[in-house]
Order: structure tokens, then C-alpha cells, then sequence
């Protein structure tokens, strides 16, 4: 990452974002009891035109999916803006990104000309209006602008699915400038400017249309009362929001961060010694492939470690109840993924799963610590609700808008059992790479009681060498060969 701006302006755009994330949640009820008003006066506006109906209800998914999408980038925005943690960092950018080309598919759909823009703007044109169709112009010129590249496509994928470490790995650092991302946020503001201004156009003329509906508009106001589920929630997330977990959060992302970069230079080691033992036509030890097996394991574990603990550490920054479920949302994102790929949701992906390489490689396990982490893997993965997740992830799905759903949807969100799964699943991952430690261990141990074997085999190979009746030229380059052989089999296996 490249040096960050000052103190001055990074605590200035931290308040900005902020104060943004205050004005759109005080915005959502508004627009729900808008919504809510649109379905009461619904058969009224049927009787005046199908047009109309149609293209208010297209303007109010278009303005609710802005705000929505608005407020999402500017709660990874601010929390990408108040930490150092180069981990942490990329996690908040790849949520940047997710929710950018995910924005984009909710306006120019997934096939050319669908999308909810591309649908509005289709009816806003039978208007004739100048005034719009000078706005449409505009929209689509920012909407270009917006369309992810095959680079930011990489790193949406990376943040809801957990696929091979190393190329996990490689798509990650790339995240190497933060200001991209931020011209991202940017441009999206921009865009989000420009739909409200055209929104606010749309509802002006179609409220000259609706003048003398019938619909009753009349709302009566509800008495606000003590919300006891909200009372806990709030009080829950204050008492996970202490200094210390914060502190001790920071210090565990750092930590795993500087094992994943182990891993990969681990399993960079195993391959160049695969490629050297390959060049000189010596066959591969099994003990390399497991390791190196082993390696990619407990990188993943160590991936989905990081992204948990960002989750909960951005759920514990939050500052109301909305961006509260917006990051529990994230949270039950990553636990589907993690578990996914740890155990799998069915009997097909559970042949694909790490814990079913691991059982496979580890032939002598202890079958009642392995049954017992099983169970564990088992009972939480019955939880497992995929219709949620594709709802978390996408605004859009095939023709259908999830705008409305989703935001009420937060409400379905039990804030204390997320969280409790989300420490069982840390506390699994942690006992799962202490399984993993102990395979490792148990390997070089018996690598070490070959190794007097295996020089003794170094040794005598020599000797015949020294004794042929090869030219001194030959007998050197082949003894120098089996001692890099040699000395790279034990450095890897030490």
C-alpha cells in the first residue's frame, strides 16, 4: 500500500463518511413509508395508466437500490479509512468492490438492456420530458464509467467464495493502491447524485398525474414505542465494542497475515524443489506433496480466520443499528462461504472439502478428536441457508429486484447467534489447524527417523560415484547434484 494521507484528512473524510451514513439511515424509513404508500394507492394509479404505475414503481427501486448501495460503500469506506492493517485494508476494499459490481448489475443487469435503469429509462422516454432525457444521457455516461473490470471481477469473487489460497493469494496483492478504491466510492457518489436529482424529476411529474387519485394518503402515525429486541442488540454490541477485544482483534489479523505469507513462501519452496527433483529425473517424496497439501490447508484456515475476525471487528465499529446488520450481513456471508469449503453443504461438495483432504491424508487420525471437530463441522453447516446468502450478495436476481427485500431482511437478523456462530466457527478453524500442526509435526518426525536412512542412501550413492569409471568432470557435477538434492530435502523437511 502506498503511504496514506495525512492525520487531518483522514480523520475529515472518516466524519464525512460518517455523517453520510446518519443522513441515509434517516432517509430508509421515509422511503419504506413511501413504498408502503405506493402499494395502498396502487389500484388508484392502475385506473389513470399503466405507464405511470409502472415507472413510479421502477423510480422508487431505482432511489431506494441508490441509497442502499450508497450507504453499504460508505460503511466499508469509513472503516477502510480508520485502520493500518494492510489485511484489513484489502478485506474493506474487496467489499468496495463487491458492492460496486454488484451496483452495477442492479443497474445495467447482468445481459445488455435489463437492469433497473435501463427498465426506468425505457418508460421515461414515452414522457418525452427534455429535462430527463437530458439526465438519461448523463446516468449512462457515469454508468460506463462504473463497469468493473476484469481486475475488480477477481477480487469481487475472492470476497464471497474461497477457492485455491495461491490464487487467493495472488488476486489479493494486487490490492496495492487504496486511492483506486476510493475513486471508486468517488465516482459512485457522483452517479448517486445524479439518480436522485432524477428521481426527485420523476416523482414531481408523476405526482401532476396522481393529483386527484382516490388513494387515501392519509397515514396515520404510529406511537413509538420501547423496542426490547433492539434495547439488547444495542447493548450486546457495546459490550463486544470494548478497547481490548479491539486491541486483541488487531493483534490476531496481523499474526495470521504473517502466517499466510509463510504458507505461501512454504509452498513456494515445495514447488521448486518438485520442479528441481523433476528436471533431474528423481522421483518426488510423497512427504513433499503432503506437506506442501498441508501448507494450502492452513493457508485457507487462515484466510477465512482474517476475513471472520474483519467482520466482526467492523460489526463492533458500528454505530447504529442498521450498519450493524449491514455488517452481520457480511458476517453470514463468509460464514457460508468458509463453511462451504471447510466441510460443504451437501454430500457432492463435502468430497471436495478441506476436511475431506485432510482426513484423506491424515490415514492414522485419532478418529475421536477427528469425530468430535466432525460434529462440530456438522451441526453448524445444517444452518447453512444459501437463498439468504444470494440475497446478502445480490441486489439483483435474474429479473428479480431484491432492493425492498433485503433491507428488511436486516430486520430477520439475530444479532447474538450470528455472532456466537461466527466464535464457534473461530474456535473450529483454530482447532482445525492445531489438527493440521499436529499432522505436520507427526510428518517431520518420521521424516526425521529416515533422515539417518536417507544420508546413509546419500552416502553410498556417493561412494559408487567416487569408485566408477566416469571422468573426474562427471563424478563432480553428479556428487554436486546429490548434495543440492539432499540439502534441499532437508531444509524442506526440517
Amino acid at each position: 500500500m502506498k503511504k496514506p494521507a495525512s492525520k487531518e484528512t483522514l480523520v475529515s473524510l472518516t466524519q464525512n463518511s460518517k455523517d453520510t451514513i446518519a443522513e441515509l439511515e434517516d432517509i430508509f424509513p421515509a422511503m419504506v413509508k413511501l413504498h408502503k404508500c405506493f402499494i395502498n394507492a396502487e389500484e388508484g394509479l392502475k385506473d389513470k395508466s399503466g405507464t405511470i404505475l409502472t415507472l413510479f414503481s421502477k423510480t422508487e427501486d431505482l432511489y431506494m437500490g441508490s441509497f442502499l448501495i450508497m450507504h453499504e460503500l460508505m460503511a466499508s469506506f469509513r472503516l477502510l479509512l480508520s485502520t493500518t492493517i494492510i489485511y484489513e485494508k484489502r478485506y474493506h476494499i474487496q467489499n468496495i468492490t463487491l458492492t460496486i459490481c454488484e451496483a452495477y448489475k442492479y443497474y445495467a443487469g447482468i445481459k445488455e438492456n435489463e437492469g433497473i435503469w435501463n427498465e426506468l429509462k425505457r418508460i421515461a422516454r414515452i414522457l418525452e420530458n427534455p429535462i430527463l432525457n437530458s439526465y438519461i444521457n448523463i446516468i449512462d455516461k457515469e454508468l460506463v464509467k462504473l463497469k468493473p473490470e476484469k481486475e475488480e471481477i477477481a477480487i469481487r469473487n475472492c470476497t464471497s467464495h474461497y477457492n485455491n489460497p495461491i490464487e487467493r493469494y495472488t488476486i489479493l496483492n494486487t490490492i496495492t493502491e487504496e486511492d483506486k478504491y476510493c475513486k471508486f466510492v468517488s465516482q459512485y457518489m457522483l452517479l448517486h447524485l445524479r439518480i436522485s436529482q432524477i428521481s426527485t424529476i420523476i416523482l414531481a411529474i408523476i405526482s401532476q398525474f396522481t393529483a386527484s387519485s382516490n388513494a387515501d394518503t392519509n397515514q396515520q402515525l404510529s406511537i413509538s414505542q420501547f423496542n426490547v429486541k433492539d434495547f439488547l442488540y444495542n447493548k450486546f454490541a457495546n459490550k463486544l465494542s470494548g478497547e481490548q477485544l479491539i486491541i486483541q482483534s488487531d493483534n490476531t489479523l496481523i499474526k495470521l497475515s504473517d502466517s499466510i505469507d509463510k504458507y505461501y513462501c512454504n509452498h513456494l519452496q515445495c514447488r521448486k524443489i518438485k520442479e528441481f527433483l523433476t528436471m533431474k529425473y528423481v522421483k518426488i517424496p510423497t512427504n513433499i506433496e503432503i506437506l506442501n497439501e498441508l501448507t494450502l490447508l492452513r493457508m485457507m484456515v487462515s484466510y477465512i480466520q482474517n476475513d471472520l475476525i474483519c467482520a466482526v471487528k467492523a460489526y463492533m465499529s458500528s454505530e447504529s443499528k442498521i450498519e450493524r446488520s449491514l455488517h452481520l450481513r457480511k458476517i453470514f456471508i463468509t460464514e457460508i462461504a468458509a463453511l462451504t469449503k471447510l466441510y460443504g453443504y451437501n454430500m457432492d461438495a463435502r468430497r471436495n472439502s478441506l476436511w475431506k483432504r485432510l482426513k484423506d491424508i491424515d490415514i492414522n487420525h485419532n478418529k475421536e478428536e477427528s469425530a468430535l471437530l466432525e460434529k462440530k463441522l456438522d451441526e453448524l453447516t445444517k444452518k447453512i441457508n444459501n437463498d439468504r446468502k444470494n440475497l446478502y450478495i445480490h441486489f439483483i436476481e435474474k429479473d428479480k429486484f431484491n432492493i425492498w427485500k433485503r433491507y428488511s431482511a436486516y430486520e430477520d437478523l439475530n444479532q447474538i447467534d450470528e455472532i456466537n456462530k461466527t466464535l464457534n466457527l473461530l474456535q473450529i478453524c483454530k482447532e482445525i489447524d492445531d489438527y493440521t500442526f499436529q499432522i505436520v509435526i507427526r510428518i517431520q518426525n518420521e521424516t526425521q527417523q529416515k533422515t539417518k536412512k536417507q544420508n546413509e542412501h546419500f552416502d553410498i550413492m556417493r561412494m559408487k560415484i567416487k569408485n566408477s569409471q566416469s571422468t573426474d568432470e562427471i563424478k563432480t557435477q553428479l556428487i554436486k547434484m546429490l548434495d543440492e538434492i539432499e540439502a534441499k530435502m532437508i531444509d524442506l523437511l526440517s
